[in-house]
């Protein structure tokens, strides 16, 4: 069964070509990536994903999300004026 994936973490959009192979039709279902990729049969890759906005890497997306789009992990810079330092 299919998770339906609800959360801000994974919205992304496919290519018409992908999304045809799950046998879904367009607006039957929001996927997880982890649902999408066992429909498929296999991992999703960068070539997947379509030129949407939605793809663009953020920082509230899922490492699984990430990774699949072709980014590494997105951190908060560091401020070091603002870090905290030990007292002394």
């Amino acid at each position: 069964m299919d998770t339906v994936s609800q959360t801000e973490t994974e919205w992304f959009r496919v290519w018409d070509r992908v999304w045809a192979e799950t046998g879904l039709g367009e607006y039957d279902a929001v996927l997880c990536v982890g649902c999408l990729e066992d429909r498929l049969g296999r991992q999703l890759t960068p070539a997947d994903f379509s030129r949407a906005d939605v793809n663009q890497p953020s920082l509230i997306m899922s490492d699984r999300m990430l990774d699949r789009l072709g980014y590494k992990k997105l951190e908060y810079p560091v401020d070091d004026a603002n870090a905290s330092r030990p007292e002394g």
